[in-house]
């Protein structure tokens, strides 16, 4: 009766005294937990004042509220949280239902929940805020939204990363713009180090890079292992950064603190991007890299390749003159 939503027959069994928080294995799936699911306002409505259990949960921990959330239901949402459910409820992996709207198929909902007082701050239990989640994923309408209702543009991960970082490292322009409106941090370093345009050039978005690039203070930061974002770049295999940060005059000669440069960290790759890359570095019409450049282990870059055991790589840099 609960399926196929018949008011008379589910009114009917309810007066007879049908159990209505049965749960059904293997999931525990009760009849309102079902309902918040499918979106039914009036059977989850009948449920509620016919005196079932709001805090029923399925096996995963979800409630009823993450259950509508999930699907876009946003006059279940509204109708569970007037009937007592927290707004900020959590549930599976410590997820509030905030959570389960960050996708852009839901706006309404997320707004109803924002409106409702969740959480724009919320983090789940990995430690990422709800901001995190959108910043990386690239929904700008979501992320503008959480803004506008409080949302802290400089909260920070478990690896002390920001959103704007996150965007940057996953090449996410609009959201990364977004942030930067926001006047978000752009000198914040994550646990080991890294900056924003660290986190840039691992994303390989030359596009971002120009957004942040007259922060001249960005440019030659080293991370705990020495890592320049120009040597990110080379160890992304990210030509057009490469290409990008060498014009914008950074220091090419940097090395990491092994003594790796980027034509070493290059040579190091195993994906076809890192030959490009690498075949740019060597054929620069001014001052090209040292094909046989060593760290400081004496490692060159053509020993390194053949430990990859990168055939492509060892041929170019062969064809360069390695020895």
């Amino acid at each position: 009766a609960i399926k196929d939503s018949d008011m008379n027959i589910l009114k009917f069994l309810i007066s007879r005294g049908a159990n209505i928080d049965h749960a059904e294995p293997p999931n525990g799936m009760t009849p309102l937990l079902g309902v918040a699911w499918r979106g039914n306002l009036e059977v989850v409505d009948l449920l509620i004042t016919s005196g079932c259990n709001i805090r029923a949960q399925v096996t995963t921990g979800n409630y009823a509220l993450h259950q509508a959330a999930h699907q876009g239901h946003s006059a279940v949402v509204e109708k569970l949280v007037q009937a007592g459910l927290p707004v900020d409820i959590r549930g599976s992996t410590n997820y509030t239902p905030l959570f389960y709207t960050i996708s852009p198929r839901f706006p309404d909902t997320m707004a109803t929940l924002l409106r409702l007082g969740a959480d724009p701050n919320a983090k789940c239990g990995s430690g990422f805020a709800v901001l995190h989640h959108a910043a990386e994923n690239g929904f700008p309408d979501t992320l503008e939204l959480l803004l506008k209702y409080g949302a802290d543009p400089n909260v920070v991960d478990p690896s002390k990363r920001t959103p704007l970082q996150a965007a940057a490292q996953f090449a996410q322009e609009a959201t990364f713009r977004l942030l930067l409106e926001a006047n978000t941090n752009v000198n914040n370093l994550h646990m080991h180090g890294w900056n924003v345009l660290h986190h840039a050039a691992f994303g390989g978005s030359v596009s971002i890079g120009k957004l942040l690039i007259s922060n001249t203070s960005l440019k030659e930061v080293r991370d705990s292992l020495g890592m320049t974002p120009f040597l990110i770049a080379a160890q992304q295999g990210s030509a057009s950064f490469l290409r990008f940060l060498l014009e914008e005059g950074v220091d090419r000669n940097a090395r990491t603190n092994e003594g790796e440069n980027a034509i070493i960290k290059v040579a190091q790759g195993k994906e076809a991007k890192h030959v490009e890359a690498a075949k740019m570095l060597l054929e620069l019409r001014y001052l090209p890299f040292d094909v046989n450049s060593t760290k400081t282990s004496g490692h060159t870059p053509l020993m390194l390749a053949a430990e990859m055991g990168h055939a492509a790589m060892v041929q170019l840099l062969l064809k360069h003159g390695a020895s």
